[in-house]
């Protein structure tokens, strides 16, 4: 029993720790090989954004709320805690802010938006859910991440075809990975927490992945070719 109790709780450990530097270690690697003064403030600012958040969560917030047995109500409270609501908040907050050109806020909102839930993810899964488990300690994180570089890439495709561009597939399809990558790590948690079958919030989680690492791709050709 009690080798069972210690390795359960360095399971849980590792998951924490996983929890709390999964995000960042993003942007170490991203600055191993991008180097810019403008950057580094841009996840600064991020940063800033994130412990005032905390630092307010902390004061004024409280999470109590009865859970409701209602598909749609657990999905738009979690999609709007998670995901809408503090990345539509922080970008806006950016740029007004920013004094630089839109193009540059565009080209750096992830890192804006990496430097911000770097703190929130943390904070959200380790003091404010309420049981831990392998989703919530270990595929959360990696779905909150995508969503992060999903969304902030749709946005980078999204504005690069429809000022220069202007390739109609690409705008498409930052418009509905986009949306995908929103709405998906809300999606897989209520798939989760109504206890579907692990294949259900997996193959979303899985598509969330693939279409992030697409929506760098498609950036990446998209800048090659201009």
């Amino acid at each position: 029993m009690l080798i069972d109790f210690v390795l359960l709780w360095y399971v849980l450990f590792i998951m924490w720790l996983f929890a709390v530097f999964f995000l960042p270690s993003i942007l170490v690697m991203y600055f191993m090989t991008h180097v810019n003064r403008n950057k580094v403030f841009s996840v600064l600012l991020g940063l800033g954004f994130g412990a005032a958040y905390v630092v307010f969560a902390i004061l004024f917030g409280s999470e109590y709320r009865l859970v409701p047995a209602d598909f749609f109500k657990n999905f738009s409270w979690i999609f709007l805690q998670d995901s809408f609501l503090p990345a539509i908040i922080v970008t806006a907050l950016f740029f007004l802010l920013s004094r630089d050109s839109f193009q540059f806020k565009v080209n750096v909102l992830f890192l804006v938006l990496s430097g911000f839930y770097v703190l929130y993810i943390p904070f959200r899964i380790l003091f404010r859910s309420g049981a831990f488990s392998s989703f919530i300690l270990f595929f959360k994180p990696i779905l909150l991440a995508c969503f992060v570089l999903g969304f902030a890439f749709a946005i980078r495709l999204f504005y690069k075809n429809l000022k220069g561009a202007k390739n109609m597939l690409m705008f498409i399809l930052a418009v509905i990975l986009g949306l995908f990558c929103a709405v998906a790590p809300a999606l897989a948690e209520v798939f989760w927490f109504s206890g579907t079958p692990v294949l259900l919030w997996g193959f979303v989680a899985v598509l969330e992945i693939l279409f992030t690492l697409l929506l760098v791709a498609l950036n990446h050709v998209n800048l090659s070719a201009s």
